[in-house]
């Protein structure tokens, strides 16, 4: 299938950006949602430069006017709607103790909802289309680990429901592809708090690619990088055949990370009162 008009979410920076980069290259015209309109102005500024076509909506993607405004938009400048990639997300680090209900609830509201919502959304579009939804996931939804416990559950449910809308849609002629990549660099590492963002994780520049080879051909599922595959799937063996050994290791690895902070508080310098 050769897609016209992409619609892509959380287009500002990451996978999202290069996605968009990667599509109007290919001839797509593509229509970019994030919250930050100065990185979509830059995005367009890209994309024109190159002769390529772009829409910038400015929104919030779990805000339903947003993205009733961002639909609106794509079929008012294009027509059509050919493909949608639920991109959008955000990360949630911290033990279950420490995360705020707050940043639980924004983080399922842009993980979770969003998609569904969306998806929802720009389903008669795509119907009419034949189009094609993907959902951008993460290996982590295949375990879970301490300190990330609340985020990796979000990339859960982003599984499951890829599968479920995969297996309803086809009904409609709309098929439902799933990316799930692995520790990739982008701004997800300083959104975090993990250290030294710049240096973690990979070269995210392949994603944008496979996200667009999924729209051209799109499969139930693609892990990146390929190589996850193995370690992956060793891994989901392991905890469904030893829960009791993988349990006692997460609470070895959970009480060592536990003293590590409180040695690193202790022999933090204290400052004077003033």
């Amino acid at each position: 299938m050769r897609a016209e008009v992409v619609i892509i979410t959380g287009a500002s920076s990451g996978f999202g950006r290069l996605a968009a980069l990667e599509a109007a290259r290919r001839g797509y015209r593509v229509v970019a949602l994030a919250r930050r309109a100065e990185r979509l102005a830059a995005l367009a500024r890209a994309i024109e430069a190159t002769g390529g076509t772009v829409l910038t909506v400015a929104g919030d993607v779990t805000r339903a006017e947003d993205q009733e405004r961002l639909i609106a938009a794509a079929l008012e400048r294009f027509g059509r709607i050919d493909a949608l990639v639920n991109n959008a997300g955000v990360p949630l680090a911290g033990g279950f103790a420490q995360v705020s209900v707050a940043d639980l609830r924004r983080q399922w509201e842009t993980n979770v909802l969003a998609v569904i919502e969306l998806t929802r959304r720009a389903l008669p579009a795509l119907m009419r289309t034949r189009g094609v939804v993907v959902n951008v996931g993460s290996l982590a939804g295949h375990f879970s680990f301490p300190g990330w416990g609340l985020y990796y559950p979000s990339k859960v449910a982003v599984r499951s429901i890829s599968d479920a809308l995969r297996r309803e849609l086809a009904a409609y002629g709309v098929r439902v592809a799933l990316l799930e990549p692995g520790p990739y660099r982008t701004e997800f590492a300083q959104q975090a708090g993990l250290p030294d963002p710049g240096s973690f994780g990979l070269d995210p520049t392949p994603v944008g690619r496979a996200i667009v080879d999924l729209i051209e051909h799109p499969r139930r599922l693609r892990m990146m990088p390929g190589w996850m595959w193995l370690p992956t799937t060793i891994g989901a063996a392991l905890v469904a055949a030893a829960p009791v050994v993988v349990d006692w290791l997460m609470v070895q690895w959970t009480r060592r990370q536990q003293r590590l902070r409180t040695t690193a508080a202790a022999d933090a310098p204290q400052q004077d009162a003033p």
